[in-house]
This record gives structure tokens, C-alpha cells and sequence, in this order.
């Protein structure tokens, strides 16, 4: 399904304000850089006022709440810069990338000291966009946050798309039938459904199962979960990521 707008989207070119650095260890980088020795990798975790804040303003407690229940739908606006290298402490090349968020959002939800849950909710948020944009598998259960340092190597400036918050659609070409996005979204949703149009470019649906005896349903052998685990008031917190 291809979603066509009405004149090509301008850009931003900028330089992200450094904030935070994530290391990353046992990173594979074979098919990158050739060598069958593990490596870390460094994010730079930027921010800018020109990219969009979540659509959701909510806390640790309300985000933690909708995992709870089952609701993952929370999205956090992201742009992933391109894959690059810096000299480490040992003078071995080690990848690097910038991740850009804004400002607002950085400095209320990943800025201050006690943020950890959102920060690492935040970083399975950055590493599956990584992994999607790059093919680089991190694991947010292994690394750590640098002290006393904001940035890692320097910050080249980055490209961004300039979105208007309400894309107009012109025509969706589908190889059946023509789809009318407006009426589908407009249209009352089944229970349990939620149908959402992300960037203008591709419409998302969410289903939930809360109410779906699981027992009955036959998993694809091809599909595999790896669940992330994260302690925050006495509490274990559970993510399913799907690969």
C-alpha cells in the first residue's frame, strides 16, 4: 500500500544538542566491519527543537501502567542518524550513532537523574529502530549510561523531514481496491482494535488479545519473542520484542 502526498517533503538540516551517551557491549560487527571480534558501540543521544515531541505527554507511572495493561502502543518520535566510527579508549574504531529526540521531551522524560525507567523504555524504542534502519542488533540489557559525559567523538549535523502534523492524502494505490484512509479511520473500530496513520506514509493497526484465550491460537514458527526485563519500584516490567 503506498501513500501519496501532495508535494515532496522539505527537510531540516541541524546540529543535535548533545545529551547523553549509551555504551554498548559484545556488539556483532562482522557483517559491518569484517572482524569476528565482538565491539562496543557508542549512541550519542541527542535532542533538537524542530522534531516532533511524543503525541502523548505522559510519566513513568502512566507509561509503566500501560504496560501493565498490555498496551504498547506508546510511539516516541525518533530520528536515527547515519553509522559511524569513533576511536575508543584503546584505540580500537568502534560504531557510533546519533539519535536525535526533542528537546521538550528530552529534558522532562530522559533528562533527569531518577528517569531510568523512561530512559530505558526509550533505549528498546532506539535499538529496534537501529536494528530496522541499520540491520545492527544492540541489546538494551547490555549497556550503561557514560557518567560525566555528553557526547562521544563529534556530532556531524543531521537531516530531518519536515512533517506537518496533518498530512494531506491525495490517493492510495492498493493491488486490489482502492482504499479511502479517512473513512477507514473514521469508521468504528471492532473491540480490541486500534487503527492509527503514522507520517501520512503507512497506516499502523494494533490489536489486543486481553480477552483472547491465548490457548487457541497457533504461533508462526518463524516468529520469535525476546522478552526484556526492567526493575522499577519493587517490580519486574516485561517487554516483548518481536523480531
Amino acid at each position: 500500500m503506498n501513500l501519496k502526498t501532495e508535494k515532496e517533503q522539505e527537510t531540516w538540516t541541524i546540529t543535535p544538542t548533545p545529551g547523553y551517551v549509551l555504551k554498548f557491549t559484545e556488539v556483532d560487527m562482522k557483517h559491518i566491519y569484517g572482524e569476528t571480534d565482538e565491539h562496543r558501540c557508542f549512541l550519542n543521544v541527542c535532542h533538537c527543537e524542530q522534531l516532533p515531541p511524543p503525541t502523548d505527554d505522559i510519566d513513568e507511572d502512566e507509561l509503566a501502567a500501560r504496560i501493565d495493561n498490555g498496551d504498547l502502543g506508546y510511539r516516541i518520535p525518533v530520528s536515527i542518524g547515519e553509522l559511524d566510527s569513533v576511536v575508543d579508549s584503546k584505540n580500537r574504531n568502534q560504531p557510533k550513532i546519533e539519535v536525535l529526540v526533542n528537546s521538550v521531551f528530552y529534558e522532562k522524560r530522559l533528562a533527569p537523574p531518577e528517569a531510568n525507567f523512561f530512559r530505558h523504555f526509550f533505549c528498546m524504542v532506539v535499538c529496534d529502530a537501529i536494528e530496522e534502519k541499520h540491520h545492527l542488533k544492540l541489546d538494551p540489557n547490555r549497556c550503561i549510561k557514560l557518567k560525566n559525559r555528553t557526547v562521544m567523538g563529534s556530532i556531524e549535523p543531521m537531516r530531518i523531514t519536515k512533517r506537518p502534523v496533518a498530512p494531506v492524502i491525495q490517493e492510495i494505490a492498493s493491488s486490489s481496491n482502492d482504499v479511502q484512509v479517512p473513512s477507514i479511520l473514521e469508521a468504528e473500530q471492532p473491540a480490541g482494535v486500534r487503527l492509527r496513520l503514522r507520517k501520512g506514509t503507512s497506516l499502523e493497526g494494533e490489536l489486543s488479545l486481553k480477552e483472547v484465550d491465548l490457548s487457541s491460537v497457533q504461533r508462526s514458527p518463524t516468529l520469535e519473542a525476546e522478552k526484556m526485563m526492567y526493575h522499577r519500584q519493587g517490580k519486574w516490567y516485561s517487554f516483548l520484542i518481536f523480531e
